[in-house]
């Protein structure tokens, strides 16, 4: 699992490097999770690797990490992402 956070509106695809690109696809390809937890602004998203680089656009909006991901509720004030695993 990757973390990206930004106090942005977008995230760059490119904000996952070469490294963390391998060692996802490498889940990937033993058909394991590889997921990218990403928080824009104050909203949390939870991605799938194999669907982090669709569409022509060169980065992510809130809504579009909503339709390729799920947005994920808090609770305690953090992501509680494992409801949605």
């Amino acid at each position: 699992m990757e973390l990206k956070t930004r106090k942005a509106d977008r995230i760059a695809k490119n904000a996952i490097d070469t490294a963390q690109e391998a060692q996802l696809q490498r889940r990937v390809s033993f058909m394991q999770l590889a997921l990218i937890l990403v928080r824009l602004q104050e909203d949390w998203y939870l991605v799938h690797f194999a669907r982090w680089y669709e569409g022509e656009r060169k980065s992510h909006n809130a809504k579009q990490l909503a339709e390729i991901g799920v947005k994920v509720e808090l609770r305690n004030n953090l992501p509680d992402f494992l409801d949605y695993i």
